[in-house]
């Protein structure tokens, strides 16, 4: 291995690592490891990472959020830790240059693909704990995520009202809300749908109408979310 082979990683991360072997085995696809015969790949530290990472977003938004509720710090926490996040974070960092994928994986596009990237980035995190311990993995976290922690809104359920709707009605009414497509119309190019929200076991409804039935679900979960007092308290 060459030695400064991820030298530009490390510089990105904000950190450099003791032992090069650990990095190495974050970088290892599990379809190199079994083309190559290895005796490792970045499953583990993939394991390792998420649940640091997760610890590390829960403390955070914990001690910067004092006034929300915890639906809320859940969603915050998981819009960070998402796929979809990580994947553009490694991308943005350039990762996946230096991912060991099998013949396979890398000529179907493994180093880009979103999956893959998300799992790398969770195992370099894994891999710094694993060199660094605690101190080493705070130092990363606040270089690479605490800057958009700041500036993320923190009324989240703004452009989420099914989210938002599914959260007051689980934690206020013990249950989850129900959509139903009561009717459509018009041509069959410009169709209109009319979508009916519910709290089961609750007289509380709400209709809303869309180009499509998602759209018409969001309009229908914003009508039900005026009716409850919760909703209102809780975006406060």
């Amino acid at each position: 291995m060459e030695k400064n082979k991820y030298s530009k990683v490390e510089k990105k991360l904000g950190y450099k690592f003791s032992d090069l072997q650990i990095l190495e085995e974050a970088f290892t696809h599990r379809s190199y490891r079994f083309e190559q015969k290895l005796d490792y790949d970045n499953q583990r530290l993939e394991f390792l990472g998420d649940a640091v990472l997760g610890f590390l977003l829960a403390d955070y938004v914990y001690r910067k959020q004092e006034d929300q509720p915890e639906g809320v710090l859940t969603v915050l926490r998981s819009n960070v830790a998402s796929g979809v996040a990580l994947a553009e974070l490694a991308a943005e960092l350039e990762l996946g240059e230096y991912l060991a994928l099998g013949k396979g994986e890398k000529q179907s596009g493994g180093e880009t693909r979103e999956s893959n990237l998300a799992d790398l980035m969770e195992a370099v995190l894994g891999a710094v704990y694993i060199d660094g311990g605690l101190d080493a993995i705070r130092t990363v976290f606040n270089k690479l995520f605490k800057k958009g922690l700041e500036n993320m809104k923190t009324n989240i359920w703004q452009e989420n009202p099914k989210g938002f709707l599914q959260h007051v009605s689980q934690k206020f009414y013990n249950t989850a809300p129900t959509y139903e497509i009561i009717s459509k119309e018009g041509p069959m190019h410009k169709l209109v749908f009319t979508a009916e929200a519910t709290i089961p076991g609750t007289a509380f409804k709400g209709q809303g109408q869309g180009q499509s039935k998602q759209m018409a679900q969001v309009n229908a979960a914003i009508a039900l979310l005026k009716q409850l007092p919760e909703a209102k308290n809780e975006q406060n």
